[in-house]
């Protein structure tokens, strides 16, 4: 199905047209109604900058684009992770009209009124006879909509800019103001995010607020021209101590959205026994809230975000005039050199502790090839080895980390009156390390990929490209 709309054009109704319309076409024309919709999108906008938005009418959503409000989807579940927020409402006047061409194609219709304009959209199979009746449409004076959102669905309040998206960079090019730029963006777009985190919108608005964080982060690391700077150690320790701040937060967060999933894992019967503790991990990641909101409206805090901003600009004219290809390799040579010294030391039994270290140097080779990469040849294909591996090492090391603190939590509900049923916890930590050694199998399993000949191969012939 393809679906147009168009403004009223030369003669400034739809009369002629509809009648044009219904002379060609036997069709039907519905009466006029009013609608009130609320008008949804993440906090984000996610969808907005799409051209579409979610729409809420008698309590159902499904996803339109705007002026039309024929449904696109109607599976909440398409919506995402985040929660909806309604970004407008608008009062419409709808009128349904059908007609059905000699072969029996069906062409939908409506007339959208809101406020002062008015939109005729036309949906149908897309082939001959749609094109050539779209054609005469725009032959007779019909204008094509070519805006991607009515004024009434223009979100309240500023409009959530995404980061950019940036050209690729030619190897030759000046190194300091591209990551400059870079390390820019990713901070505007974190700090976009904290009035989500102050509102307490949705907890990824955090969980974004940390992800173009590490991104700023990444950048700055990239800097290698600044190698004797201070400004350059001083930006990355000062972005490192904000992500730290929420690191907390972000765990009972993850913790917060497993909670059903490690409840589904115990015996019908054991399940509400565990209802005090899941309260008691509300309750701490509320506090926790509050807390971090506090610090986001802090002293400090502003202070941190006063220097990123003047240590962004006072690293403009230091360092080396590394070219782009420069910082690329160098960086490619720095992971990837720490990265070989790790899988020689794995040995056929390694420890947890090496298969942690192991996916932390993945994941910078991994940063360093989304960021730097479109100067190094093949750089797609080691990131395909890369985001494998990573998925299998992060699952162990999440389990890991849960298991261990499970186990110690479940110490104290054995030795104190918590509340919580501590048979039922432990039925829940024994369940998680039982599970536990088949995810560290699979991990192995993923380290052997990037220790294989052809993955450090094809890795050293990047380097030296």
């Amino acid at each position: 199905m393809k679906t147009f709309a168009f403004l009223p054009g030369k003669v400034d109704n739809f009369a002629s047209y509809l009648n044009y319309l219904f002379l060609r076409f036997p069709g039907q024309l519905g009466p006029d109604v009013k609608v009130e919709l609320d008008y949804l999108d993440t906090y984000d906008h996610h969808w907005v900058h799409q051209g579409q938005v979610w729409i809420r009418s008698s309590d159902e959503l499904v996803k339109v684009s705007p002026p039309s409000v024929f449904p696109l989807d109607s599976d909440v579940k398409e919506f995402g992770l985040q929660a909806p927020v309604v970004i407008g409402h608008a009062v419409l006047n709808l009128r349904s009209v059908t007609w059905v061409t000699p072969d029996d194609t069906v062409l939908e219709g409506q007339i959208v009124k809101c406020r002062r304009e008015s939109w005729l959209i036309v949906r149908g199979q897309e082939g001959r006879v749609l094109d050539t009746l779209i054609d005469t449409l725009n032959a007779e004076g019909m204008e094509p909509w070519t805006r991607s959102q009515p004024t009434w669905v223009s979100p309240k309040g500023p409009l959530f800019l995404p980061p950019r998206d940036w050209p690729e960079v030619e190897a030759g090019q000046e190194a300091t103001p591209a990551l400059l730029e870079r390390i820019r963006d990713s901070w505007r777009v974190a700090r976009q995010y904290e009035r989500g985190i102050l509102l307490a919108v949705d907890s990824e608005c955090l969980h974004q607020f940390r992800v173009h964080l590490r991104r700023a982060r990444s950048w700055a690391s990239a800097g290698a021209q600044w190698q004797v700077i201070p400004e350059w150690q001083r930006l990355k320790d000062v972005l490192r101590l904000i992500q730290q701040e929420t690191n907390a937060l972000r765990d009972l967060d993850v913790l917060i959205l497993d909670l059903p999933h490690l409840r589904a894992k115990l015996p019908k019967e054991q399940r509400d026994e565990l209802q005090g503790w899941q309260d008691q991990v509300k309750a701490a990641q509320r506090t926790e809230l509050r807390r971090v909101q506090k610090w986001l409206t802090s002293d400090e805090y502003q202070r941190y975000c006063t220097e990123v901003d003047r240590l962004c600009t006072d690293l403009q004219p230091l360092g080396e005039p590394w070219s782009w290809g420069q910082v690329a390799r160098y960086s490619l040579a720095k992971v990837s050199s720490k990265l070989k010294t790790n899988l020689k030391a794995l040995g056929t039994d390694p420890q947890d502790a090496q298969l942690h270290e192991l996916r932390i140097l993945s994941k910078r080779l991994r940063y360093t090839l989304d960021g730097l990469g479109t100067v190094i040849p093949g750089a797609k294909d080691l990131l395909a080895s890369l985001k494998a591996t990573q998925v299998a090492l992060g699952d162990f090391q999440d389990r890991s980390v849960q298991w261990e603190r499970f186990q110690a939590q479940l110490g104290v509900i054995r030795t104190s009156e918590s509340g919580v049923d501590a048979l039922a916890f432990g039925m829940l930590v024994g369940i998680l390390y039982s599970e536990q050694e088949p995810l560290r199998q699979k991990a192995i399993k993923a380290s052997r990929v990037l220790g294989s000949k052809k993955f450090l191969q094809t890795l050293e012939a990047h380097r030296e490209a």
